[in-house]
């Protein structure tokens, strides 16, 4: 599950605040029977772990990353929705030879650009007529 930057940020102050107050209640714990003040210690030793992967997930989204972007046209053929391509035939031939596969009795379209390397064809059921 992705969070977003801010949802990142705020988790890390609430996840820094929490385990100020842990750190201050663990100074004082010599006070506190001692099952209380081992319970103090796995929440704060929780505390600290949670804050760490908070602050990796942080750092990991402010890296440069490719997201896979379906367009309308893969969308509409799931979905097994009229497309109109209009002046087609002005198209680079790089775009002309892809979807050209979609013409044949056995409609397959090859998404190399996504992750998994997906194939949409009838036999799959990725593509609806």
């Amino acid at each position: 599950m992705e969070s977003s930057e801010s949802d990142l940020e705020s988790q890390l102050v609430f996840v820094t605040t929490l385990s100020l107050l842990l750190d201050e209640i663990m100074t004082k714990s010599s006070s506190f029977p001692f099952d209380t003040t081992v319970r103090f210690q796995v929440a704060y030793k929780q505390t600290r772990d949670l804050q760490h992967r908070v602050e990796e997930s942080q750092k990991k989204q402010s890296e440069t990353s490719f997201v896979f972007v379906e367009s309308q046209l893969v969308q509409a053929m799931r979905e097994g929705h009229w497309v109109l391509l209009d002046n087609v035939n002005s198209s680079p031939p790089e775009v002309v030879e892809r979807i050209n596969s979609l013409l044949e009795d056995e409609p397959v379209l090859n998404l190399y650009e996504h992750s998994d390397g997906e194939e949409l064809s009838l036999a799959n059921s990725k593509i609806h007529r």
